[in-house]
């Protein structure tokens, strides 16, 4: 389950991102697939100011994965830009890493004692 940390922010919108890039692709079939372009550009500005809100809970790596995705939008992206780049892999493993940086997040701390057993 995604909660509502910034890191959970970033993985939920990873997951938005990856779903438009697999209806751009199927879509792309019949040439009809820049209304998932338009919503990947959309995406990704979302995915700027989440990582800014809260950007220790940002997979690594995410910062040049946006970078990408602006590059290749700016000039009309198609389902083999994405493709040549591997955008819908990266954003698969910087999800995948997002679910490593929810849990670490979540983890209790552990308090160490101040008091020392006396022998």
């Amino acid at each position: 389950m995604i909660g509502n940390s910034p890191a959970s922010s970033v993985q939920r919108l990873l997951f938005r991102m990856i779903g438009a890039y697999k209806s751009a692709d199927q879509a792309s079939d019949s040439g009809d697939f820049v209304q998932n372009i338009h919503l990947s550009r959309t995406i990704a500005e979302q995915l700027r100011e989440a990582a800014a809100e809260g950007a220790a809970g940002a997979p690594h790596g995410l910062e040049e994965f946006l970078e990408a995705v602006s590059r290749t939008t700016r000039k009309g992206q198609t389902p083999e830009d994405r493709e040549l780049l591997g955008l819908a892999d990266w954003a698969h493993r910087l999800y995948e890493d997002c679910k490593g940086c929810e849990k670490r997040s979540v983890a209790p701390k552990v308090e160490e004692s101040s008091t020392i057993a006396a022998e």
